[in-house]
């Protein structure tokens, strides 16, 4: 009988608790298993390896010093791991504003986690840039976007899905993608989209879409496989995330693995753009235009960031 070695992986409610990051740790150990590790969340186990997701506000300050602690033992113990990190710290803000006060205690554990962790591994350049300030300098950073936590199978061409427009992510992300109402429903009637599928926790106001419209409010949406059907079966997606931070978006990831045309209202950084859509844009592109863009992202997703060649980066690290 194969024996497969315990690969802890500590996440935001140590995976007790539904969130992304959770989402993320169980599509990972499906090709985890596939190379004799299983993943666990038990932080009262000794592992054979482990990985640290690491994230500012998903851990209480006494969590993290528990995390930070764990970190300190298993490096002593010379076992084989990683840290990812998904984000840096939250910026200062004003005087009056929680974060400023909050913003030193937690560049603090950010600090303490680049200095203790053996090997780091963010998604972009931008937070590798953070990452570098306290980088000690023997100890190895590798930038790799991530993968979708949401597996699609048996996509239809996209000349054959329906003309219908998804949103999907956090409150915030999918409120800050329809704030451009006017030129939305001018692109809205250009595409001839006829359906919205709204899809994440909250509930946002729709009332501005017209009448023939097919409206479908689906909240907070599990399981996962739920999610794929629905983003799947639609030819766009609404996104509003700058450009250059792509790397580090799930809900981007998501679009890209089921090969949606990403339209992106966030046009700060035009010049960088490979794989989304401005509003503006795609006003003035025909349909070969757009496959040609959808193929170079379907090229870049599965050679670069799809789920397999993820994996199979973090697992290279825990081997050397």
């Amino acid at each position: 009988m194969h024996v497969r070695k315990a690969l802890l992986h500590i996440v935001p409610g140590y995976g007790a608790r539904q969130n992304a990051l959770l989402d993320y740790a169980l599509l990972l150990d499906n090709y985890f298993q596939k190379s004799s590790y299983k993943t666990s969340f038990d932080v009262r186990s000794l592992p054979d390896a482990y990985m640290i997701s690491y994230v500012n506000a998903g851990y209480s300050f006494w969590e993290h010093l528990a995390n930070l602690q764990l970190l300190r033992k298993w490096r002593k113990k010379n076992i084989p791991g990683l840290v990812f990190f998904h984000e840096a710290y939250a910026a200062a803000g004003k005087f009056y504003q929680k974060s400023f006060w909050k913003f030193p205690l937690e560049k603090w554990v950010f600090k303490a986690y680049v200095r203790m962790a053996p090997v780091m591994y963010c998604s972009c350049e931008p937070l590798a840039k953070h990452i570098r300030v306290y980088q000690p300098q023997n100890i190895a950073l590798q930038i790799t976007p991530i993968p979708s936590n949401i597996v699609f199978e048996q996509l239809l061409p996209w000349q054959q899905r329906k003309q219908g427009l998804v949103v999907f992510g956090t409150f915030g992300r999918r409120q800050a993608a329809i704030q451009k109402k006017a030129a939305l429903l001018d692109l809205i009637a250009g595409l001839g989209i006829t359906e919205l599928i709204d899809i994440g926790a909250g509930t946002l106001d729709y009332s501005w879409l017209p009448a023939n419209i097919d409206l479908r409010v689906l909240g907070y949406t599990d399981p996962v496989a739920a999610i794929a059907t629905q983003i799947g079966s639609v030819k766009y997606g609404l996104i509003d995330y700058p450009e250059h931070l792509l790397n580090k978006s799930g809900i981007f990831a998501a679009y890209a693995a089921a090969g949606l045309c990403v339209i992106n209202t966030d046009e700060s950084f035009q010049s960088a753009q490979q794989y989304t859509f401005t509003i503006t844009e795609l006003k003035n592109l025909d349909s070969s235009a757009i496959e040609k863009r959808l193929s170079a992202m379907q090229k870049y997703y599965d050679e670069e960031r799809s789920g397999e060649v993820h994996a199979a980066k973090l697992l290279d690290s825990l081997r050397a």
